[in-house]
C-alpha cells in the first residue's frame, strides 16, 4: 500500500473512532392540567336552576346532572374527578371533602381525543334550598384514593383542572333564590 493511501485509511479509522455522538436532551413535555368546561344546558359559571327540590325528591328524583366537558392534551392519561359543594379552596383550611369522591372521566376514541364528555350527577340531598357553588375538579393523581385524595405536600404543585357552577335550589316553600348570596360570589366576581 502506498503511503498516502495508508495515511487516508488510518486517518479515516482514527476519525471514526473519535466521533463522540451528542444526544439531545429530550425532556418530556410538562403535564398540562386538564381544562374543565360546562356544556349544553349547564355552561360553566352559569346559574343552574333546580326548582321545587322537595317535589323532585318526593317523586323519586335523587340527583340533578351537570354536563361537563374536560379538555386535556394528554389524551391517554386516566383522569378522575371530584365533586364539591360550597368548598373553600383558598388554602386557609384543610382540603374540603368531596360529595362525590370518584368520578371517572372517560377517554375519547373519537376524532378530537382531547375532549372528554361526561355527566356529573349531584345528589339533591347535598343541596338544601338556597344558592350553592358546585365545583368539579379533575386530576390524574386522584386515581386510587377513595374517598378523597391525599392532602398534597406542596399544594401549589397540584395540576388540577377545576370548573364551578352556581346552583340555585328552590323548594315548594322558597320560590326565589338570591344568587348574589352564592358562596364565592357571582361568576363575574370570580
Amino acid at each position: 500500500m502506498s503511503r498516502p493511501v495508508t495515511l487516508v485509511v488510518v486517518g479515516a479509522l482514527f476519525a471514526m473512532g473519535c466521533v463522540i455522538p451528542v444526544f439531545p436532551n429530550h425532556e418530556p413535555p410538562p403535564n398540562t392540567p386538564a381544562l374543565v368546561l360546562g356544556r349544553g344546558s349547564t355552561p360553566q359559571d352559569g346559574i343552574v336552576q333546580v326548582g321545587n327540590r322537595d317535589t323532585l325528591i318526593a317523586n323519586g328524583q335523587s340527583e340533578f346532572t351537570i354536563e361537563v366537558r374536560v379538555v386535556d392534551p394528554d389524551v391517554d392519561q386516566p383522569l378522575v374527578g371530584l365533586v364539591y359543594v360550597n368548598a373553600d379552596f383558598s388554602g386557609e383550611s384543610a382540603r374540603p371533602i368531596p360529595v362525590i369522591p370518584q368520578q371517572t372521566v372517560p377517554l375519547n376514541d373519537g376524532d378530537d381525543r382531547t375532549e372528554r364528555l361526561l355527566e356529573v350527577a349531584v345528589p339533591l340531598t347535598a343541596l338544601p334550598e338556597g344558592c350553592h357553588r358546585v365545583t368539579f375538579t379533575v386530576n390524574e393523581e386522584y386515581f386510587g384514593f377513595p374517598p378523597a385524595p391525599p392532602e398534597p405536600e406542596v399544594p401549589d404543585m397540584v395540576e388540577e383542572g377545576r370548573g364551578s357552577w352556581l346552583v340555585a335550589v328552590t323548594s315548594n316553600m322558597l320560590p326565589m333564590v338570591d344568587v348574589t348570596q352564592c358562596p364565592g360570589g357571582m361568576p363575574e366576581e370570580m
